[in-house]
């Protein structure tokens, strides 16, 4: 082939190691000569060029082994074709994803994430390429395996000399460990939290203070009850001892020295279980008593470093104790009987009242049944009673009877209630139980007092009028004897209706005797001597079948009565005891000195003063008398015996004598049982002024309607308890302003007990001031723990109302209000 011009031609040139290569050949037509030199020039460019790629094809086998040795994997794109496609991975690399590099070359490198394209740092990376910068990314990559890891590129651009972008540099670390550590880490730590806000929540529901404290008493942490307890904020807590929020006494007043609070002992390994200290804050001087609790937290080395203290204020706790001994006292001083019982009846609490009124001890009836104490014939009030409480009835003051230990029947007024659990649920009932056997009894002779009373003022009005007309009678019939002193007809009649006359004189002077109206001449006389005379004069009359029997004291000190009418009385004794025992029995007499005390019966029911009297009983082995005859054996024409064989007037006769006569008597008999009289007489050397019984019932309190005013409930309710005693009608108030709204209501009001000192902008002596601005006649008593002197300069306005000090007992209550309504001024 001639060439006639230059030619240009590719064409490939094998070498001895390496592949071929393929060099641009220009083809130029030359001379001959031209050729020579040409190739010769061309040979040795074509030397140098083959030791220079030589040179270069060496230096990247170097850099190809130098970059397979590195253990992070390498990638690099070509910047100048379009999607920069991967034209170089190392070894590294392949390792790392599991693709050959013939699999990844002329690929973006983004195949690697799959789906995940929207990714954060994919993202970064696209920015970076764009803005030709370098940046540095964590990628969530795949592996040809589909196994997905966590891919820590750093980006890099690389420029030529000229300053142009021909190639992107990746470097690439799997950190998946690292990621996943750092996840773990994480969640662990958001486990933490949470389980820290749990415990912290827990701690929080907790009613006692719990604190944390270091070995210098610094607070760590703390719930909050604790931030309650000591008055603090999580604000305060970086720079708060303990120390500086309280100092710590024992119990009985004592400072405790800081080296043995409880926190202290338990920095030294010791464990501190509801140790009692009173705990005084500074911040407001408030006292706490609190059971404190410790326990260390030690260290790995197995030292306190740490310790958590319990706080529980049992400050209420100990006044709910101190109030219920409070209480506990009242329950067992009172003379009532309070008993508790459960709902089958068994008896749960028995106080001393109760063993007093009933003969049982505690121990002998606790836990048996409460029909132990119920006569046979209320069986079924008991089960009335216990289906009521059930129903959370209450029963007040019903009058019922119930047996002692001895057998004996007592009369009680019963209060009972039930008695609720903390849901409200009936699991017994209480009793407040009072004897009134004494009352009935008093009641009784009152209204046996009052009937013979009524009967004696009767018949004394009677007797009054009807000796008028015998008076009319007889001065009538000794005129008519003298005007036929001859008719011996006449004179018959005259001196038959004379008779009768002196007949009905006698009854008259009875029924006199018996109102207390008969002439009496009481002088000094021996109640011995009165009997052995009855006794002489009555043993004919008697008869040998009745044994008489006399006991007399020889020491009696003379009485003061009427000797005939005396005699007479006891002769009516003896033939009533003689009439009660037909076919025989025995008659005792006994006489002795006899002491009446204030709360006896007769003194209660108006018949005797107190003071000591000669007592004389006339008891019989007779029939006996039921309760029926009993109740009306001093009325007069009353009788048991056959129709012409008693008036009924001798016992209303002996009535009448021993009440004009300042005495006083009791008559007791059972049927089968014989009879037994008593009567006291009143002593020479005391001459005390007859009785005169009133018509009507008296009232037991002469007090009128009180108003208690008090800021403690407890002292309400004994204030309360103390007035029901004295069956008065009562209101309360736990201020003055609720006190003059009682006023306001309540006119009926006549005394006030106040406190002095009171909440609520009014104290005892202003709420006076104001009561007596409206009503200056009521009467005032100041309640007060201060001594009245200490109090004089406060209510020197109200210098005439007297001071009740606090505490004070009911003996003490009842007597201030009895002397208030006793004065006849207002305070």
């Amino acid at each position: 082939m001639v060439l006639v011009s230059d030619q240009e031609a590719m064409l490939p040139v094998p070498l001895d190691d390496a592949d071929d290569r393929w060099f641009c050949v220009l083809r130029r037509p030359l001379s001959s000569e031209a050729l020579g030199v040409q190739l010769r020039q061309m040979i040795r460019s074509a030397r140098v060029m083959e030791n220079r790629y030589r040179s270069a094809v060496d230096e990247l086998h170097r850099i190809r082994r130098i970059f397979d040795s590195v253990p992070v994997g390498i990638s690099i794109a070509d910047a100048t074709l379009p999607d920069e496609p991967l034209v170089y991975v190392n070894s590294a690399f392949e390792k790392m994803t599991g693709y050959r590099a013939a699999e990844v070359y002329g690929r973006n490198c983004r195949f690697l994430q799959g789906s995940l394209r929207g990714q954060t740092g994919a993202l970064e990376i696209r920015e970076a390429i764009a803005e030709k910068r370098e940046t540095r990314a964590l990628l969530k990559n795949y592996r040809k395996d589909g196994i997905s890891f966590w891919n820590d590129v750093l980006l890099s651009p690389f420029f030529d000399t000229s300053g142009q972008l021909t190639h992107f540099v990746g470097i690439q670390n799997d950190v998946t460990q690292e990621v996943d550590a750092k996840a773990s880490l994480k969640h662990m730590e958001r486990d933490l939290e949470e389980t820290q806000l749990q415990l912290q929540a827990i701690l929080d529901t907790m009613h006692d203070a719990v604190v944390v404290l270091d070995r210098g008493q610094n607070i760590v942490k703390m719930n909050e009850s604790a931030a309650r307890f000591l008055g603090l904020s999580e604000r305060t807590l970086s720079s708060k001892n303990v120390e500086d929020t309280f100092e710590a006494y024992l119990p009985d007043g004592s400072l405790l020295p800081r080296d043995e609070w409880p926190s202290a002992l338990a920095l030294k390994g010791h464990f501190v279980q509801d140790s009692g200290i009173v705990i005084v804050r500074k911040d407001t001087g408030k006292s706490i008593l609190a059971e404190v609790s410790t326990a260390p937290i030690l260290n790995q080395a197995g030292e306190p470093y740490l310790v958590t203290v319990y706080y529980r204020d049992v400050t209420e706790q100990s006044d709910i104790v101190r109030a219920h001994t409070r209480l506990a006292a009242i329950v067992e001083s009172s003379d009532d009987a309070i008993i508790s019982k459960d709902l089958h009846g068994l008896v749960t609490s028995w106080n001393s009242g109760a063993e007093k009124i009933f003969g049982y001890t505690a121990g002998e009836i606790l836990g048996q049944s409460i029909r132990l104490v119920i006569p046979a014939d209320l069986q079924r009030e008991e089960d009335e009673i216990l289906e009521g409480i059930r129903r959370g009835d209450t029963v007040e003051h019903i009058e019922t009877r119930r047996r002692t230990k001895s057998g004996d029947i007592i009369h009680l007024s019963l209060t009972i209630s039930p008695i609720r659990d903390a849901n409200g649920k009936v699991i017994g009932a209480s009793k407040i139980g009072r004897d009134i056997t004494e009352r009935r009894r008093l009641e009784s002779q009152l209204h046996q007092s009052q009937k013979l009373e009524a009967v004696g003022q009767l018949t004394g009005g009677v007797a009054h009028d009807f000796n008028n007309l015998l008076g009319v009678i007889v001065g009538n019939l000794d005129l008519l004897e003298r005007l036929v002193p001859d008719n011996a007809g006449a004179l018959k009649r005259v001196r038959t209706a004379q008779k009768a006359a002196e007949r009905g004189a006698d009854l008259t002077r009875r029924l006199l005797a018996f109102s207390r109206r008969d002439e009496l001449r009481p002088t000094p006389a021996s109640l011995n001597e009165s009997v052995h005379n009855v006794i002489a004069l009555s043993a004919r009359l008697i008869g040998p079948e009745i044994k008489i029997k006399s006991h007399l004291d020889p020491s009696l000190p003379a009485i003061f009565v009427d000797a005939a009418a005396l005699e007479s009385a006891l002769l009516n004794l003896f033939l009533n005891a003689r009439d009660a025992m037909p076919n025989g029995g025995s008659l005792n007499i006994m006489s002795e000195l006899r002491q009446v005390r204030a709360s006896s019966i007769p003194v209660q029911a108006g018949d005797l003063q107190a003071g000591s009297y000669a007592g004389i009983s006339i008891s019989d082995t007779g029939s006996g008398m039921s309760k029926e005859v009993l109740e009306r054996a001093f009325e007069p024409f009353f009788t048991t015996k056959k129709r012409d064989q008693g008036t009924g007037l001798g016992l209303a006769m002996v009535y009448g004598f021993v009440k004009q006569s300042g005495g006083t008597i009791r008559i007791y008999s059972e049927p089968g049982f014989g009879t037994t009289v008593t009567f006291f007489l009143p002593l020479a050397e005391t001459i005390p002024e007859p009785v005169v019984v009133p018509t009507r019932l008296a009232k037991r309190n002469s007090v009128g309607v009180v108003l208690v005013v008090d800021d403690e409930l407890d002292l309400l309710e004994i204030a309360a308890a103390y007035l029901d005693g004295m069956e008065c009608t009562h209101f309360e108030a736990v201020d003055g302003a609720s006190a003059l709204e009682r006023i306001a209501l309540h006119p009926e009001i006549e005394l006030v007990v106040t406190d002095v000192i009171m909440p609520g902008g009014m104290n005892g002596f202003e709420l006076a001031e104001k009561i007596l601005q409206v009503r200056p006649e009521m009467k005032i008593i100041y309640c007060s723990g201060f001594p009245e002197d200490a109090l004089a300069e406060r209510r020197s306005p109200l210098m005439g109302a007297p001071v009740l000090r606090k505490p004070y007992q009911h003996v003490e209550f009842e007597e201030a209000v009895r002397e208030a309504f006793a004065r006849e001024e207002p305070a």
